[in-house]
């Protein structure tokens, strides 16, 4: 562009233009100077600094490609430091550069704004101590019982500011004797997660390995939620070390490394409820058949002596109610012998033919994974063997849902005692598939030496605890 052309540009700013820029911001005339020819810039500079004018290098310097120009250049106080490659026009472009610095800073800029800005910064940062509140400066010491006293200085930094970040109640909980039973009673938003999650780290930090730490829960996503919450302060390489399961899939695991012992193969398969369905509905039919005393599958032999009975539609109605008692017998661990027992020879008929089914037909129903790894626990010392020296502590999430059968499970699998269980005594929903609440009662009768400790306090509002 000409020299010209660079005036008659120039001219576009009017006085009115100039009139709108504010006084204190003093840069704003290094942008206007660009509008005007190079010439009067370097006459304006050396009348307004007289004594630069050996300073200076005039601004008519060749001008060199982006390319060549390194954006990234360090203060101007570190220059002299800087290695000039040679033969890149670089020296001239720092020059340049450095000259119109020292332009800058010598214009005559308003530092009163400088010192308004340090006196707001100021009063911030005095409002913001006072605002802290003196209880964040918690006590390191970790309220513990009498094997577990101390601080938590031994413990890594991480797992110090985790167990801060608990209220009293959550600390003690976590903080607790690993070698006494731990009964936590948390209701709803009392902060149970967090409460877990920082018992697993206190568990880790007595040298527990965490291959040995086996975690139980419900559902998938409450074992991945701890899974993620204890990665997140531990790191994801231990996390994934724990097992951290429902208690189908760490029975599933169970079952099928001892197949043979169950009478099944290791690739059984797993019934559902509508499979569970019509195998109740196939035993209902055998049971109907030996009242007729009928030895084979014509059903329209069946229909001769009770229309009513072979229909496809009473056995579909019956089966809903004997469902229903199949899952209760299994949930409780009850056998056909045990109703027998009881002169209930009805049930005790339809719960073999039912189990009859499934051993014929190679599978296992959800109650038969609990049941079978209890009956491998407790028949097969090697198998007992081999889980105690696996596991070596044990948490238990929603303990309240938990059935007859599972807590006899995690009965067997607590032999060291190093458990703890997590649930709200006062509810449960998993009762109609055969969760007994009574579990506490039990767990307070067969771990005699428990601690109970009770999160009271709602932390719903605060859902950094929950």
């Amino acid at each position: 562009m000409s020299e010209e052309n660079s005036y008659a540009l120039a001219k576009i700013i009017t006085e009115d233009q100039r009139a709108r820029i504010s006084h204190n911001f003093k840069a704003a005339k290094a942008l206007l100077a660009r509008k005007r020819p190079l010439d009067s810039i370097a006459a304006a500079t050396a009348n307004k600094f007289p004594h630069k004018t050996n300073d200076v290098i005039s601004l008519k310097s060749p001008r060199f490609p982006l390319a060549e120009v390194n954006t990234n250049l360090p203060p101007s106080r570190f220059v002299q430091n800087v290695k000039k490659p040679e033969g890149s026009g670089f020296s001239d472009c720092l020059s340049t550069l450095s000259s119109s610095a020292s332009i800058l800073d010598d214009d005559d800029f308003d530092e009163s704004i400088l010192e308004e800005i340090d006196a707001i910064c100021e009063q911030k940062s005095v409002v913001k101590v006072e605002k802290e509140s003196p209880n964040r400066s918690l006590s390191v010491e970790c309220e513990c019982d009498q094997g577990n006293e101390g601080s938590l200085a031994s413990l890594e930094s991480e797992y110090v500011k985790y167990l801060q970040g608990l209220n009293d109640r959550q600390r003690e909980a976590a903080c607790s004797d690993i070698s006494v039973p731990l009964m936590i009673a948390a209701g709803p938003g009392s902060g149970k997660t967090s409460t877990m999650v920082g018992r697993v780290l206190m568990l880790l930090n007595e040298g527990i390995s965490p291959s040995n730490i086996l975690a139980m829960t419900f559902t998938t996503a409450a074992a991945a939620e701890m899974r993620d919450r204890i990665g997140a302060v531990a790191g994801k390489a231990k996390a994934k070390e724990l097992m951290i399961s429902t208690f189908h899939s760490f029975s599933l695991q169970l079952c099928r490394s001892h197949a043979e012992k169950l009478g099944r193969s290791s690739e059984f398969l797993i019934y559902g409820h509508g499979h569970q369905r019509r195998a109740i509905i196939e035993a209902l039919r055998l049971l109907e058949k030996e009242k007729s005393g009928v030895q084979n599958d014509d059903a329209s032999k069946l229909a001769q002596d009770s229309k009513d009975i072979v229909s496809p539609e009473y056995f579909k109605d019956k089966s809903k109610k004997w469902q229903k008692f199949v899952t209760q017998a299994k949930a409780s661990g009850k056998t056909p012998a045990d109703f027998h027992g009881r002169g209930d020879e009805i049930g005790a008929a339809i719960l073999g033919n039912y189990n009859d089914i499934l051993r014929s037909c190679n599978a296992l129903d959800y109650h038969d994974l609990i049941s079978c790894s209890v009956k491998l626990l407790a028949d097969f010392p090697e198998v007992y063997e081999d889980c105690k020296d696996s596991w070596k502590a044990i948490v238990i999430d929603e303990f309240q849902d938990t059935s007859a059968m599972q807590y006899s499970l995690l009965r067997l699998l607590s032999s060291h005692n190093h458990i703890t269980i997590v649930g709200d005594d006062d509810q449960s929903i998993f009762s109609f598939n055969g969760a007994d609440i009574s579990g506490f009662d039990s767990f307070r009768r067969d771990f005699a030496n428990y601690k109970e400790i009770r999160l009271n306090k709602n932390l719903s509002i605060h859902p950094l605890y929950c």
